[in-house]
């Protein structure tokens, strides 16, 4: 690779399919763009990015000698990581990302495709402030293990965002992410999660949300009444219960319960689980509220076992919550 001159602003497919490349050079302080830089690339470490750069578009997809992705904190004009890493199947350690970054691109910016077949890869970066795009973002990771900790609330689509991350034992927090809008596919095929997390209000599209999550259990929190719904769900080992926040609409979630043998839908007086367990919950303030009844308007548990499946970021919220066995006294209907 030759020394590159300083003063210049793009590198756009400056190395693109050059495959016995191995080694770079300093990267000029003066680059801006790199889309497809490195892209087809044999490179197995990168140089420093300077802070001035705003595309990483395909910078380095199907650099499959990378095993270590590269400290892009510093780049606070960063736009876009659109299949920035797509592809490459050794990177076993992601880059650092910045704190945020000024996505206003939805269809071909963000971070859509960013980490997409990337094989080797153990670990979720943080996600950036301000991205509006995780498609497919870590879609076809079967090796990662943790998800990202959150998702912010500048996220807009999450299609296939997980899809086939069959290591993955844990899901987000998304409590913030109140931009969400379509979340077809999302866990599509993650079969060690064993909790959903907490789906929020602007949710329309769930279509294959949670298709072949095989382990997943316990309590799923939905506050959205989505307009997409096939097969958001698929056959579970386990048990799922699927409670109310706020505004959704109960008989678009009875409906989507009916169509599945383990999935269970409880709103009100007349749905009462096969077992019946009162509910104690402690909220913020300290105020408590119990249900004797089994009317699982808020919390439903159907064994004690369940109060460990509660999604991410919930369980702060609710506090502590205490499960009493009525099964010997109420009858199940």
């Amino acid at each position: 690779m030759p020394v590159l001159p300083s003063g210049v602003t793009t590198l756009v497919g400056a190395f693109g399919r050059c495959q016995y490349l191995t080694r770079t050079k300093t990267i000029p302080a003066s680059v801006s763009d790199m889309e497809e830089c490195f892209y087809r690339t044999s490179i197995s470490s990168v140089p420093a990015i300077p802070q001035s750069v705003t595309n990483l578009n395909s910078c380095f997809s199907y650099c499959e000698h990378l095993t270590n992705g590269p400290d892009l904190s510093a780049l606070t004009q960063l736009t876009s990581l659109f299949n920035a890493f797509l592809g490459c199947t050794s990177m076993i350690t992601p880059p650092v990302l910045p704190e945020s970054m000024q996505d206003d691109d939805d269809l071909f910016g963000g971070m859509i495709q960013t980490f997409s077949g990337c094989s080797a890869l153990k670990t979720a970066p943080r996600i950036p402030n301000g991205v509006k795009s995780l498609s497919s973002c870590f879609s076809g990771c079967t090796n990662m293990e943790s998800a990202p900790q959150e998702i912010p609330s500048s996220v807009i689509n999450m299609n296939s965002c997980f899809r086939q991350c069959s290591s993955m034992e844990n899901t987000p927090n998304m409590r913030n992410a109140s931009s969400v809008v379509s979340m077809r596919g999302t866990f599509y095929g993650c079969s060690k999660i064993k909790s959903a997390p907490i789906i929020n209000a602007s949710v329309t599209d769930m279509n294959y949300c949670f298709y072949n999550c095989s382990s997943l259990t316990g309590i799923i929190v939905v506050n959205c009444t989505p307009t997409e719904r096939e097969s958001v769900f698929s056959s579970t080992r386990e048990p799922i219960f699927i409670i109310l926040d706020g505004t959704a609409d109960a008989e678009t979630w009875r409906a989507i319960a009916d169509e599945y043998e383990n999935v269970y839908f409880f709103a009100d007086s007349n749905s009462k689980p096969a077992l019946s367990f009162s509910v104690t919950r402690v909220s913020a303030n300290g105020q408590t509220t119990e249900n004797t009844e089994g009317v699982w308007v808020y919390i439903i548990a159907i064994a004690t076992v369940y109060s460990d499946h509660l999604p991410p970021g919930y369980s702060n919220e609710v506090g502590a919550i205490t499960l009493t066995d009525n099964s010997a006294s109420t009858s199940p209907t």
